[in-house]
Formats: C-alpha cells, sequence, structure tokens
C-alpha cells in the first residue's frame, strides 16, 4: 500500500494528488505506526530521487502539521535506530533529509522552549555533514502564522543561545549566526507591525 501512495506522488495530473493527500497522509501515518520496517524500505528508497516534483509531493505528504512548526513530521514515527541506520549508511547525502522531520523544540509549563532531545542529539552526530545546520536555521523560522511573526521568534533566542557554549565549533558558530539572524527578522518585523499602526 505504501507502493500506491509513492505511486499517486507521481500523478501527472496534480489536480488528482492534491485531491488524495490528505487520506493518503493519514494512511501513511497508520503505516508507519503498525507496518515501520516495511513503509521505511519503500519510502528511504524515494527519498534520495532528484525528481524535483516527487521529492515536493513526497514532503507535503511526510511533513509535519503546519500549525505545530515545533513538531515532528511523520517519519518521526519510525523507530530511532531504523532511521539513523539509514542516514549513517550514508550521512553524506542522507543526513540533511532527515531535518525537517525531526521535532525542534519541547515548549515548558512556563512557555519556554528547549530543543527536543531528538533534534540535539541528531545535530550532535551530524552537524559536519552538508546542509544539516543549514537545514536547521530553515526549522527556525514557522511556515504560517497569524499576528506577529515576532512573537514565534523571540521564545527561539533563549533556546538557540544554550548552544552559544556549545563543545562542537560549527554549532557554536551556528547558534551565534542564529541569534543574529532571529534578531535582524524580529528587528525586522516589528518595523512592519509599526508601519501597519501607522498607516
Amino acid at each position: 500500500m505504501t507502493a500506491q501512495i509513492v505511486k499517486l506522488s507521481r500523478a501527472p495530473n496534480s489536480d488528482v494528488f492534491f485531491a488524495l493527500d490528505g487520506p493518503a497522509r493519514e494512511a501513511l501515518l497508520q503505516f508507519l505506526k503498525s507496518h515501520p520496517s516495511e513503509t521505511w524500505e519503500v519510502l528511504s528508497s524515494e527519498l534520495e530521487n532528484e525528481d524535483p516534483l516527487l521529492r515536493h509531493r513526497l514532503n507535503r505528504l511526510l511533513e509535519r502539521d503546519r500549525e505545530d512548526w515545533l513538531g515532528a513530521g511523520l517519519l518521526f514515527e519510525l523507530p530511532r535506530d531504523l532511521y539513523l541506520g539509514w542516514v549513517r549508511a550514508e550521512p553524506t547525502k542522507r543526513a540533511s533529509i532527515m531535518v525537517p522531520w525531526l521535532p525542534l523544540a519541547v515548549k515548558q509549563h512556563d512557555s519556554s522552549l528547549v530543543w527536543h532531545p531528538a533534534m540535539t542529539s541528531f545535530v550532535e552526530e551530524f552537524s559536519s555533514q552538508p546542509d544539516v545546520l543549514r537545514g536547521l536555521s530553515g526549522r527556525l523560522r514557522p511556515g504560517m502564522w497569524s499576528d506577529s511573526l515576532a512573537s514565534y521568534l523571540e521564545p527561539l533566542i533563549p533556546m538557540v543561545s544554550t548552544w552559544q557554549n556549545h563543545p562542537v565549533p560549527a554549532i557554536r558558530a551556528w547558534a551565534n549566526s542564529a541569534i543574529d539572524n532571529l534578531r535582524r527578522w524580529i528587528d525586522e518585523e516589528r518595523e512592519e507591525d509599526d508601519d501597519d499602526l501607522h498607516r
């Protein structure tokens, strides 16, 4: 059945794919939970496919809930050893593929954010691989939001700052750059908010 879902991602008619992607996503989630090894065998063979349309559609099926931008995508349902074994076999090509589906952060009782342990351990192991830290930077902006974007970005700064003293130099450098970017985005967003108020 997973193969049929992948086949749907190859449908030449985009209307067919977009009409069925919701049910296909739900089915895929159930397969990942009930038959992880078999489902992963099919999916993993497609994740490195260079066809941009197929990659886009697979990403759409596997992406995290857009309203939970700090959370995980469907592939996080897999047993950890299953996807890590796949990445470790060819980390240069595969490590960056997992970054969009790992959970980014956990919200504490006081609403502060901390790194999700799965993301922390993954970055510590694979930060030297191509596009892993770049992909992590992409996770720091939500794909959709209401009200001000600044309110989404500000809580990230204390979380990211915990890596400014990380023992891995590349992670330290990334954290410093990421904080600069977050502050710039926040300033730009506040300026836009002020402009909107005065129109």
